[in-house]
């Protein structure tokens, strides 16, 4: 069993655990979320997409095989699993191998970022890249589990073109390379791809940790 798997198994087991259980803060934990999408602002990704474009098709294949967010609507989109967290419970979250060579690029575009919302302690649970295949989309969908109301969810699009729209209730956006967007995770989004070569986002997850309680 690689690292890969154990780091899985482990978070599925908490997933699983009634132990596990998302606990009402006495504050706010999450200020509102846009009615669809939010700019943030721009953010430096020339370090990261200079790797990004030395990535092969093998490791792209190898670690979307063992992805945990194998849903239908994502049926032409490759993942490469940063970071996960329990559907549950926002605190329940692992790194996989890859954090340790990609977060030293990945953290500084986080901060970045995460910035506007003046968190006191900025806590990621998910981070990933996302290859949509050029001509393909992303069904309509809606972020499921308690601890997606909890989270700010944020794309940055690392490779992209003209035609490759992000829908939100219906509405659809051309999110710019190189800006951060928070995208409405709690109504039905999708995406398109209509450029010839495959979108790649860089998407995060992130919340205040001095606001938010454990689970219990």
């Amino acid at each position: 069993m690689t690292e890969f798997q154990s780091n899985q198994e482990t978070a599925n087991t908490q997933q699983n655990s009634d132990e596990n259980k998302l606990v009402q803060p006495p504050k706010v934990c999450k200020p509102p979320a846009p009615a669809g999408i939010r700019l943030l602002g721009p953010v430096d990704i020339a370090p990261l997409e200079a790797i990004l474009n030395q990535l092969t098709e093998n490791v792209w294949r190898m670690e979307d095989e063992h992805k945990p967010n194998n849903f239908d609507c994502f049926h032409h989109t490759r993942h490469i699993i940063f970071r996960f967290c329990s559907f549950k419970d926002i605190w329940s979250f692992s790194s996989n191998p890859a954090w340790k060579i990609w977060g030293r690029l990945l953290l500084p575009i986080m901060h970045q970022a995460s910035a506007a919302y003046g968190f006191t302690e900025p806590v990621y649970p998910k981070a990933m890249f996302a290859s949509l295949t050029a001509g393909h989309r992303i069904d309509t969908h809606i972020d499921g589990g308690p601890a997606a109301f909890y989270v700010h969810k944020i794309h940055v699009p690392v490779r992209t073109e003209i035609a490759a729209k992000i829908i939100v209730n219906k509405v659809a956006h051309h999110l710019r390379k190189g800006y951060a967007y928070e995208v409405n995770n709690k109504i039905p989004h999708g995406a398109y791809n209509g450029g010839c070569k495959d979108r790649v986002h860089f998407i995060f997850e992130v919340f205040d940790g001095a606001a938010c309680t454990r689970g219990k």
